[in-house]
């Protein structure tokens, strides 16, 4: 099972106990990636709860990813562009720019990519065009699930 949404995994436990099959956290590929990539310290953006609160944050930092510490104007900035524009399939230049701008920001306070912690961020942010490498977590997340079930139906083949 997968919950394609970064801010709805703060009720992962609860959901993940109380179903019979796997869910996929979308921090854990994510977090998997980033260590591989030999990434050690990065700035999550996201909502406010995904930026703040512990339930993506501890899955990265459990795999020694340090995140940097985001101004508390600028959470908010990013908060409201997710929910006033991007979650109602608005785009604004001017917001794209301040995310650009954060990014910059972001790369002098010595991060070394942006963890995109919302699915709507990749409308706004060039995940290839940027002074940081940025990781789409919803992308990675997707990709781990298909590789999953792959891999799973490769067992099934060889098993058979």
């Amino acid at each position: 099972m997968l919950m394609a949404c970064n801010t709805t995994h703060k009720v992962y436990d609860a959901v993940a106990a109380n179903v019979d099959i796997p869910v996929l956290h979308i921090a854990d590929p994510t977090g998997d990636r980033l260590a591989a990539d030999r990434i050690g310290r990065v700035a999550l953006l996201g909502t406010r709860f995904t930026m703040t609160e512990p339930y993506v944050r501890s899955r990265l930092e459990s795999r020694g990813i340090d995140l940097v510490t985001i101004d508390p104007a600028w959470i908010a900035e990013v908060d409201r562009i997710i929910f006033e524009e991007l979650a109602r399939g608005r785009v604004v230049r001017d917001s794209q720019r301040k995310l650009k701008t954060l990014m910059t920001e972001l790369a002098k306070h010595k991060a070394q990519a942006v963890v995109l912690g919302c699915t709507e961020l990749a409308l706004a942010v060039d995940t290839r065009a940027n002074v940081l490498p940025v990781y789409d977590t919803a992308a990675i997340h997707a990709r781990a699930a298909v590789e999953w079930m792959l891999e799973e139906a490769e067992q099934a083949r060889a098993a058979a």
